[in-house]
């Protein structure tokens, strides 16, 4: 939990204000099945949990927006005029609320006034736990309270996510947005990213948890090969539109697929697309699980999924392989990376009576194999963006 009167202290001495700022909260995200899958138009499950990031913001009566980070104090305060927001490269992590800000003035909601803006976060630093989801859906939350715009959450994780989009250059879907913003208390969201559509599951087991691992090797979406996956199965699906009107690759199923999937032409790329199709139908298959209960068959689709992103879609590492494999001998019941990968962090189901031996086994393990420290979180499924009263 972050020290809320530390944040509203550095907010006073940092802009120099007697001003008491609002506190708004937006929650890091794990996604439990469906990897990659969001900006393939197909199904994903996934849920808010209780890290993120802090806000405290305030209007300044002025005409300048004024950022500062506690976890990136070495920045300083990020200054722009609000009339003149644009991408720029020293301005580091305040690129995602400034992408924020510039859309939501693109989009007609312009600011009477200065904005300024404290932040602190304890979602681990390049994790793939969505901390640029989470810092994207605080700034929102605090425009919308301050200003009194009206969007809804499902227009603002749109709008949140068109930010990242072309202002950040990250082509990610609409999942780590949506659920930052839609997410409900011990209920995981079954989402269907072309459409919105999506169904709230309760997880209310008092005998299993979600743990995350981070295996602390660090990755940069707009660095990686995230976006080269994006063209990858871009290129696949318009191979596949030559022989067959579809609409995106999540809208064949696997009989279908393996019936055309001879016709993309370049084998890599038919990798990238065998991955998303069985995911999709993975995804479902889950959803169902949760539903009934069934632990034992969710967990084993998540061993099954992050088997798919290690040799079709090719975004696991070493690492991150140790540590699924470690969670499967130490008795998880399922275990998968979680996020765009290329490093980051796992998530786990464990059984609650063995947490304290999976949790120092693991540590232990992962230690002599690689000589760098596992973080290990046990995470509790939260709500989405909001206003702390």
């Amino acid at each position: 939990m972050i020290d809320l009167e530390k944040l509203q202290s550095s907010f006073k001495e940092n802009f120099n204000t007697n001003n008491s700022p609002r506190i708004y909260f937006s929650p890091g995200r794990i996604n439990l099945m469906g990897e990659h899958i969001d900006y393939n138009g197909g199904y994903v499950v996934a849920a808010a949990v209780n890290m993120g990031t802090y806000a405290a913001a305030y209007p300044n009566k002025q005409n300048e927006i004024r950022l500062f980070s506690l976890n990136y104090k070495e920045v300083g305060i990020v200054k722009t005029h609000i009339r003149d927001i644009s991408y720029r490269k020293e301005q580091e992590w305040a690129n995602y609320p400034l992408g924020v800000i510039h859309t939501f003035q693109k989009k007609g909601f312009k600011l009477s006034q200065g904005l300024d803006i404290v932040f602190s976060g304890n979602i681990p630093h390049n994790s793939g736990l969505s901390s640029s989801a989470s810092i994207e859906l605080a700034t929102a939350e605090a425009l919308k309270d301050l200003f009194d715009f009206k969007l809804n959450k499902i227009e603002t994780a749109v709008l949140c996510r068109e930010s990242e989009n072309n202002f950040n250059g990250v082509s990610c879907g609409i999942m780590d947005q949506f659920v930052c913003s839609m997410g409900e208390e011990n209920k995981v969201i079954l989402l269907k990213s072309d459409t919105l559509k999506y169904k709230l599951v309760p997880f209310l087991s008092k005998k299993h948890s979600f743990i995350i691992i981070n295996s602390n090797i660090n990755r940069k979406l707009s660095d990686s090969k995230y976006n080269e996956r994006v063209k990858e199965c871009d290129s696949a699906l318009k191979d596949l539109k030559k022989i067959k009107k579809t609409k995106n690759l999540c809208s064949l199923d696997t009989k279908e697929f393996n019936k055309y999937k001879n016709k993309i032409k370049n084998i890599t790329h038919r990798k990238r697309a065998e991955h998303v199709v069985e995911e999709n139908y993975r995804t479902k298959l889950a959803a169902k699980a949760l539903e009934n209960k069934e632990l034992n068959l969710f967990g084993k689709l998540m061993y099954e999924s992050h088997k798919s992103l290690h040799y079709n879609y090719e975004v696991s590492i070493p690492h991150l392989d140790t540590l699924v494999e470690l969670s499967e001998k130490e008795g998880a019941l399922g275990s998968k990376m979680t996020g765009a990968g290329f490093g980051g962090c796992t998530v786990s189901l464990i059984p609650n009576n063995i947490i304290s031996d999976f949790i120092k086994n693991i540590k232990r393990e992962y230690k002599i194999k690689y000589s760098i420290d596992a973080d290990i979180y046990i995470v509790k499924i939260s709500k989405g963006a909001q206003r702390i009263k």
